[in-house]
């Protein structure tokens, strides 16, 4: 029986599966954002993504080194990892500041990209 609050790894599966799509949908997004406009100015998006999907991954990669039973040094970094990179979550949702109608790119295009930036990275709590 499982403890009470735990998820279960289908669960678990299922909301990685998810969290994967999503990314893909929100590069996909920028992908044609870029080859539409023939301009790179908003691919320092792709980077605010990342930096928001390192402390889910350490997270996780952290969660299943527990289950594992890894060494405390291999918890430690995995930890560590999670603190350095935390406080650059948040720019993922300060990028919302820059949902404005563009020349060239309609509007409901930059509604569905910065609508989804947060739910991909968020998806998990």
């Amino acid at each position: 029986m499982r403890a009470r609050g735990t998820v279960s790894s289908e669960a678990q599966h299922a909301g990685l599966a998810l969290s994967t799509l999503m990314l893909a949908w929100c590069l996909g997004l920028i992908a044609v954002r870029v080859l539409r406009t023939g301009s790179p100015h908003f691919l320092f998006l792709t980077w605010n993504l990342f930096l928001a999907c390192v402390p889910l991954a350490s997270s996780r990669a952290l969660t299943a080194a527990r289950r594992r039973g890894a060494s405390p040094w291999t918890q430690g970094v995995l930890l560590g990892v999670w603190l350095l990179f935390l406080p650059n979550a948040p720019y993922i949702v300060t990028d919302l500041v820059h949902l404005s109608p563009r020349s060239g790119v309609v509007f409901w295009f930059w509604y569905a990209f910065f609508g989804s930036k947060p739910k991909t990275v968020l998806i998990h709590l």
